[in-house]
Order: C-alpha cells, then structure tokens, then sequence
C-alpha cells in the first residue's frame, strides 16, 4: 500500500494503525502524530501551508525547524 502511494505522486497521510492490545486515546494521538509528522517531512512545498492551517487545533504544535508534531490532551503530552 505504502509503495503504490508513493508511485502515484500525490500527498498522502499514511496512518499505520498497528496499535497495542488495549489501545487509548494517547495511542491514536500517537498515530495522528507520527502521520502528520513523516507527511510534513515529505512534502516540503506544502508544510508551511499545513501548519497555518492547523495552527488553530487546540492541543497540536507543529514545529516546522526541524519538523516536529506533537499533541496535548487531557495534560498529557505526546
């Protein structure tokens, strides 16, 4: 799946869903997290158009030097 997304040439968010046996709301933080993170890293030309428009989501910091999500919620850090 992850190879034929790359051949097609579009923007993609691939979100690796693989979680533990009992997951939380800090794993889907964490998958969330890891997906933004690895597509601002890929595409370049629309990172900086991203983190403006995702600016505004309460709980979410996106650091563009070096690339870099993170997620709060509830107090808990991610």
């Amino acid at each position: 799946m992850n190879v034929a997304l790359r051949k097609a040439g579009l923007p993609y968010i691939y979100l690796d869903v693989r979680l533990s046996a009992y997951p939380n709301y800090a794993d889907l933080a964490s998958v969330w997290a890891n997906a933004l993170e690895d597509f601002l890293k890929r595409e370049a030309g629309l990172r900086e158009r991203i983190a403006n428009v995702l600016k505004g989501v309460a709980g979410l910091i996106i650091g563009l030097s070096p690339v870099k999500v993170e997620v709060r919620f509830r107090g808990l850090r991610n």
